[in-house]
């Protein structure tokens, strides 16, 4: 399990190729907890590596599996290339995928939820099931990489420092959402990470000056009660749907908005892979605090 201190940028901002320091310490946290060697007899590598680029990568690459396993560096670089074209298939595929739901939730005069967040949590025992209680609702969810234009973003108008791809992904997300009237901006954060701290006030103040949209903002624990969080995400939808309401044009006789009462076609993915069923009502909220 490799140690990777710095990878290229896939973004506007050419600070961002810090690896995140939780990620990075991952492997170092599996050893000393699980020792996999001992209790199970399965060798585990950390090798560390420092990939400013693809010459680097590769040059890293072809030296550690030659000294670890023997392996001729021909070799090495067909694997690599070959796991360059999937994983590049893989993101036209997630993008495409993107595309797709926009389009349906523009048709239907709906809205998508984009969940800002870090890779890890695409576990559902990190993100407490968070996607599952939008697209229960019929509102389709995209993660950082699906967004379309997601890399293209102008981030010159952030106040920090983009250090990593990650926060990268959620700024530009930001300012997407804030110009894109079919996506809302849902920001979740676990075990207490420090640049949470200006990331978030970063992505409400850059919202807040393009627009009127506010972020839904939750933060995730190891509790997994799922009571309060239902809670707050009907909440955010009600918000949702009565800013709608009072943004929306009305046809005449029409009492509701057009968003909270269009029907979803039934059955679609979204880019996550979750199907949406027939939409349905959200309950009225008292409160509608996000």
């Amino acid at each position: 399990m490799p140690v990777i201190t710095t990878v290229p940028t896939e973004n506007t901002a050419s600070t961002s190729e810090w690896m995140c320091a939780v990620v990075k310490g991952y492997p170092y946290v599996m050893r000393n907890s699980d020792n996999p060697e001992e209790r199970f007899g399965v060798p585990f590598d950390t090798p560390l590596f420092h990939w400013y680029d693809e010459g680097d990568r590769n040059r890293q690459l072809k030296a550690w599996c030659k000294e670890t396993f023997d392996i001729d560096a021909d070799l090495v670089a067909k694997a690599t290339e070959q796991a360059d074209r999937a994983q590049e298939t893989f993101e036209n595929q997630l993008q495409l995928r993107g595309r797709q739901v926009l389009e349906n939730v523009h048709e239907d005069g709906g809205y998508a939820a984009v969940i800002a967040s870090r890779p890890y949590h695409n576990d559902p025992l990190v993100n407490h099931g968070l996607p599952k209680l939008f697209s229960e609702r019929s509102i389709p969810v995209l993660t950082p990489d699906a967004v379309p234009g997601v890399c293209n973003v102008d981030l010159s108008n952030s106040r920090i420092d983009i250090v990593n791809n990650y926060h990268a992904r959620m700024l530009s997300c930001a300012v997407i959402v804030a110009s894109t009237p079919e996506l809302e901006l849902v920001q979740m954060g676990s075990f207490g990470c420090g640049h949470d701290a200006y990331l978030t006030d970063e992505i409400a103040r850059m919202m807040g000056e393009m627009g009127s949209k506010v972020p839904m903002m939750i933060k995730l624990d190891e509790s997994d009660v799922a009571g309060p969080m239902g809670i707050r995400v009907r909440s955010f939808i009600e918000s949702v749907n009565r800013l709608a309401r009072r943004s929306v044009p009305r046809a005449p006789g029409c009492t509701r908005s057009i968003r909270s009462t269009t029907r979803i076609r039934s059955s679609t993915p979204s880019a996550t892979g979750t199907t949406r069923s027939r939409w349905s009502p959200t309950p009225p909220m008292r409160s509608a605090g996000s």
